[in-house]
Protein backbone atom coordinates (compact mmCIF):
# COMPACT_ATOMS: atom_id res chain seq x y z
CA UNK A 1 0.00 0.00 0.00
CA UNK A 2 1.34 3.38 -0.86
CA UNK A 3 3.63 4.88 2.21
CA UNK A 4 0.40 8.13 2.11
CA UNK A 5 -2.55 5.79 2.45
CA UNK A 6 -0.61 4.20 5.72
CA UNK A 7 0.73 7.57 7.01
CA UNK A 8 -3.02 9.00 7.00
CA UNK A 9 -3.89 5.53 8.66
CA UNK A 10 -1.36 5.82 11.39
CA UNK A 11 -2.22 9.27 11.89
CA UNK A 12 -6.07 9.16 12.52
CA UNK A 13 -5.15 5.36 14.82
CA UNK A 14 -2.72 7.39 17.22
CA UNK A 15 -5.38 10.54 17.40
CA UNK A 16 -8.01 8.14 18.13
CA UNK A 17 -5.73 6.85 21.35
CA UNK A 18 -4.66 9.94 21.74
CA UNK A 19 -5.42 11.31 25.70
CA UNK A 20 -8.95 13.47 24.18
CA UNK A 21 -9.73 12.09 21.14
CA UNK A 22 -13.06 13.89 20.76
CA UNK A 23 -11.36 16.96 21.56
CA UNK A 24 -9.98 17.68 18.45
CA UNK A 25 -12.57 19.43 15.63
CA UNK A 26 -12.29 18.12 12.24
CA UNK A 27 -13.58 21.95 10.68
CA UNK A 28 -15.51 24.89 11.71
CA UNK A 29 -18.94 23.51 10.97
CA UNK A 30 -20.46 21.18 13.58
CA UNK A 31 -22.85 19.16 11.44
CA UNK A 32 -19.57 18.24 9.53
CA UNK A 33 -17.92 17.64 12.69
CA UNK A 34 -20.33 15.56 14.10
CA UNK A 35 -20.37 13.70 10.57
CA UNK A 36 -16.94 12.88 10.62
CA UNK A 37 -17.08 11.81 14.21
CA UNK A 38 -19.28 9.12 13.46
CA UNK A 39 -17.54 7.73 10.19
CA UNK A 40 -14.54 7.54 12.53
CA UNK A 41 -16.36 5.44 14.85
CA UNK A 42 -17.79 3.09 12.24
CA UNK A 43 -14.59 2.94 10.82
CA UNK A 44 -13.04 2.26 14.46
CA UNK A 45 -15.82 -0.63 14.74
CA UNK A 46 -15.15 -2.13 11.69
CA UNK A 47 -11.50 -2.42 11.67
CA UNK A 48 -11.29 -3.81 15.36
CA UNK A 49 -14.53 -5.90 16.20
CA UNK A 50 -15.49 -7.22 12.94
CA UNK A 51 -13.73 -10.45 12.35
CA UNK A 52 -14.13 -11.79 8.84
CA UNK A 53 -12.49 -10.64 6.78
CA UNK A 54 -14.69 -10.14 4.06
CA UNK A 55 -17.32 -8.76 5.74
CA UNK A 56 -14.71 -6.24 6.72
CA UNK A 57 -14.17 -5.12 3.31
CA UNK A 58 -17.74 -5.44 2.62
CA UNK A 59 -18.83 -2.99 5.34
CA UNK A 60 -15.30 -0.70 4.52
CA UNK A 61 -16.65 -0.11 1.34
CA UNK A 62 -19.97 0.83 2.96
CA UNK A 63 -17.93 3.40 4.95
CA UNK A 64 -16.47 4.77 1.72
CA UNK A 65 -19.85 5.18 0.20
CA UNK A 66 -20.54 7.29 3.11
CA UNK A 67 -17.43 9.24 3.07
CA UNK A 68 -18.35 10.41 -0.29
CA UNK A 69 -21.97 11.18 -0.03
CA UNK A 70 -20.41 13.77 3.17
CA UNK A 71 -17.61 15.14 1.27
CA UNK A 72 -20.73 15.93 -1.78
CA UNK A 73 -22.76 17.21 0.96
CA UNK A 74 -19.89 19.64 2.02
CA UNK A 75 -18.44 20.77 -1.22
CA UNK A 76 -15.51 18.40 -0.55
CA UNK A 77 -14.38 19.61 2.16
CA UNK A 78 -10.37 18.35 2.88
CA UNK A 79 -11.85 16.69 6.73
CA UNK A 80 -14.03 15.34 4.39
CA UNK A 81 -11.95 14.20 1.24
CA UNK A 82 -9.44 12.87 3.95
CA UNK A 83 -11.98 10.00 5.04
CA UNK A 84 -12.76 8.99 1.76
CA UNK A 85 -8.92 8.46 0.89
CA UNK A 86 -8.78 6.45 4.65
CA UNK A 87 -11.87 4.66 4.51
CA UNK A 88 -10.63 3.65 0.42
CA UNK A 89 -7.44 2.94 1.29
CA UNK A 90 -8.34 0.35 4.38
CA UNK A 91 -10.60 -1.40 1.88
CA UNK A 92 -6.63 -2.10 0.27
CA UNK A 93 -5.57 -3.14 2.74
CA UNK A 94 -8.14 -5.93 3.37
CA UNK A 95 -8.71 -6.23 -0.20
CA UNK A 96 -4.95 -7.61 -0.14
CA UNK A 97 -5.26 -9.73 2.80
CA UNK A 98 -8.19 -11.14 1.10
CA UNK A 99 -6.07 -12.24 -1.22
CA UNK A 100 -6.97 -9.90 -4.20
CA UNK A 101 -3.87 -7.84 -4.94
CA UNK A 102 -4.65 -6.49 -8.27
CA UNK A 103 -7.92 -5.52 -6.38
CA UNK A 104 -5.63 -3.90 -3.58
CA UNK A 105 -3.49 -2.13 -6.22
CA UNK A 106 -6.70 -0.82 -7.39
CA UNK A 107 -7.89 1.02 -4.47
CA UNK A 108 -4.97 1.75 -3.16
CA UNK A 109 -3.90 4.02 -6.24
CA UNK A 110 -7.82 5.73 -5.79
CA UNK A 111 -6.81 6.31 -1.89
CA UNK A 112 -3.40 7.89 -2.79
CA UNK A 113 -5.14 10.44 -5.58
CA UNK A 114 -7.67 11.36 -3.31
CA UNK A 115 -5.09 12.27 -0.20
CA UNK A 116 -2.66 13.86 -2.80
CA UNK A 117 -5.36 16.36 -3.84
CA UNK A 118 -6.22 17.16 -0.29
Amino acid sequence: MPNIVLLAVAAIVALMFAGEPFSIQAAENPALNAEILQLSREWERVKFQVINRNEQEKRMAVLAQKAKDIAQRYQNRPEAMIWIGITIGEQASMALENGSPIKALRLATSAQDILEKV
